[in-house]
């Protein structure tokens, strides 16, 4: 039974104006479709699938222990949790990732700690936690200079403090 709970973090270990740049942002070019792998999830879910539930207790465990990294400004622990989280996901859904995403992440590996694909799909963005913010720096260039594919590229991103705004157009 889900039960959501609030908790305010304060975002500094993911604000590339504070890390120095140990995090990226990075756009792979290529998207995956959210509706196929939430399919399979909720799908395994609702069969009661033994490995695909053993799987979602073990990933229930990370949102405290990665808060707590975030709070004590842990970027290893951090970066560690959230790359052994991605692996549970691709474990539930071998399609959340593909070949082509594993050479992407294979040009970030010997500068990374962790990463993670964001969303449920469809974006194809991927948040790298970087070992140090001269790592971040390498990676950038090495990746600016020996891009996978023509669409991807670095975001430059910000951390907002407001909090939740909505906007109507």
């Amino acid at each position: 039974v889900p039960d959501p709970e609030i908790h305010a973090v304060k975002p500094g270990l993911l604000d590339p104006g504070i890390n120095r740049g140990q995090t990226l942002l990075y756009y792979t070019g290529m998207r995956r479709l959210a509706k196929n792998i939430l399919r399979n999830i909720v799908g395994r879910y609702l069969d009661r699938n033994r490995t695909t539930m053993d799987t979602l207790r073990k990933l229930h465990v990370f949102p405290p222990l990665l808060v707590d990294a975030m709070e004590q400004k842990d970027m290893q622990r951090f970066g560690e949790l959230i790359d052994r989280a991605f692996h549970l996901k691709k474990e539930i859904d071998p399609d959340a990732s593909n070949p082509a995403m594993e050479k992407i992440l294979a040009k970030f590996k010997p500068y990374m700690i962790g990463s993670t694909f964001l969303g449920a799909g469809g974006g194809g963005f991927l948040l790298i936690v970087c070992k140090s913010p001269e790592n971040g720096e390498a990676a950038r260039k090495a990746l600016l200079k020996d891009p996978p594919n023509p669409l991807a590229r670095f975001f430059d991103y910000d951390i907002s403090t407001a909090g939740l705004e909505v906007t109507v157009c």
